[in-house]
């Protein structure tokens, strides 16, 4: 138990990071685009 806690305690801020950089970077991608 210790384990699986120490390993989603690690897991899920990567997780929530990682959607919100692929929030903005899709953001930013099609804004380029539109902008070009």
């Amino acid at each position: 138990p210790a384990v699986a806690a120490a390993t989603t305690l690690f897991v899920v801020p990567i997780v929530m990071f990682t959607v919100l950089l692929r929030k903005h970077l899709l953001r930013g991608i099609t804004f380029g685009a539109v902008r070009k």
